[in-house]
């Protein structure tokens, strides 16, 4: 059981494991349908996790479907067919039911960059400090008070101005395959800086950090 490692390859593998802390990634399930499902006798992955995964997605005011499966464990014969998984997936693969749109408020938070795709057109290029992790402080405040050297951005849709507020972010661009431009807002405020597009700007221009804290493209 012992392992020799030099301590910098080890903190490279504990880097690249943060795509896998789900616990810190809930925010993002906000706006998306999402059904769990867990044998309740599972003895390689404790059912305790999906209880607390959730939890962890109600506390971000959003619920997910969650079936426990009594006497069954990590894997069974059936197990797509079985209890509400089915008529979940037909609702969703072929009645096709509108989803509501991302609600006026919404948070994207990100591991690691490569790992994640967009979140309300918004997509993470690159994190200010991707090798270091704190956990976030829990408060009513952690939205825009968290730490975490994960990548955070919390996004306020007033009408046509978009005001994000940042953390541990150092790139970030618009996913340029929305349908239409009139998609974009028509204004963007980013820790406080009004990001001043060019009259004929890219939505996939990269916005940077720059050095005295403002945001440029």
């Amino acid at each position: 059981m012992w392992h020799e490692a030099d301590p910098r390859k080890s903190a490279i593998v504990l880097a690249a494991m943060n795509s896998y802390k789900h616990e810190l990634l809930a925010p993002n399930v906000r706006g998306t349908p999402v059904l769990q499902q867990h044998g309740r006798d599972d003895d390689n992955v404790p059912v305790y996790h999906s209880r607390r995964m959730h939890q962890l997605i109600a506390e971000e005011d959003w619920l997910t479907e969650y079936w426990e499966i009594p006497d069954r464990g990590h894997w069974w014969e059936g197990v797509m067919t079985d209890h509400g998984l089915p008529e979940f997936l037909t609702h969703h693969l072929n009645d096709k039911p509108v989803i509501p749109a991302l609600p006026g408020k919404f948070s994207l938070v990100v591991a690691n960059p490569a790992d994640m795709g967009p979140r309300g057109g918004i997509v993470v290029d690159q994190l200010e400090e991707p090798d270091r992790y704190h956990p976030c402080i829990v408060s009513v405040e952690a939205s825009l008070t968290c730490h975490c050297r994960i990548g955070r951005i919390d996004v306020e849709m007033q009408g046509s101005t978009w005001i994000l507020t940042t953390s541990n972010i150092r790139r970030w661009h618009f996913d340029e395959s929305r349908s239409n431009t009139s998609e974009y807002p028509a204004r963007v405020i980013v820790d406080e800086h009004v990001v001043s597009y060019p009259a004929d700007w890219d939505p996939s221009s990269t916005v940077l950090l720059a050095d005295n804290g403002s945001w440029m493209v």
